[in-house]
């Protein structure tokens, strides 16, 4: 609906949220990581409607998967905060032992402390929706968590992990330098 709104004039790395769903359902069967496990989903009000979490029941559903729960949280980060128990303990008694996340990093951050507080351990997979594809949205999750998987499109601190840079992004950084007049660190945020 934003793209529709901006009449041609909004521009965003990121995929509409029909193709973000559907690809986080496709990347997460194609690991494996759903085969017979119960799929619980969760979803913030923040940043898009429920349609959207419904969405993404029914593209894991088409793939031969069962959802268990899908916890739809308010927009409202003080509600949201009081729903994270109550949705916990839904998810659990619903028998969910993988979670795709579609929630924010403040109701993602209880959700995931609150479990592990109840030794309650599940894989979690991510996606870029909610900003989930930053240092800052995993900044607080318990040690628990290590080892869970985003899937992103995002490409950042390559050159921190190691990884050499893109011929065609070297380039790319280059003609840049010599527009602004000057050095620009491979992985510059700016």
């Amino acid at each position: 609906e934003f793209y529709a709104k901006s009449a041609g004039l909004l521009f965003t790395q990121f995929w509409n949220s029909d193709r973000m769903v559907a690809n986080l359902a496709y990347e997460a069967h194609q690991l494996g990581a759903l085969k017979g496990k119960t799929v619980g989903i969760l979803f913030d009000l923040r940043y898009g409607p429920a349609s959207v979490a419904q969405k993404l029941k029914t593209d894991v559903e088409a793939l031969g998967y069962k959802v268990g729960r899908v916890s739809i949280f308010s927009a409202d980060l003080s509600e949201a905060s009081t729903q994270v128990p109550v949705e916990l303990n839904q998810q659990r008694a619903a028998g969910v032992n993988v979670i795709l996340n579609m929630s924010n990093a403040v109701v993602f951050t209880q959700f995931v402390q609150q479990a592990d507080g109840q030794h309650w351990i599940v894989p979690y997979y991510n996606s870029d929706w909610n900003g989930a594809n930053s240092d800052f949205f995993y900044s607080n999750l318990p040690a628990s968590y290590d080892g869970n998987v985003n899937f992103t499109i995002a490409r950042v601190n390559e050159g921190k992990a190691g990884l050499p840079e893109p011929a065609i992004d070297t380039a790319c950084r280059h003609q840049a330098e010599k527009a602004v007049g000057r050095s620009i660190p491979q992985d510059d945020p700016g």
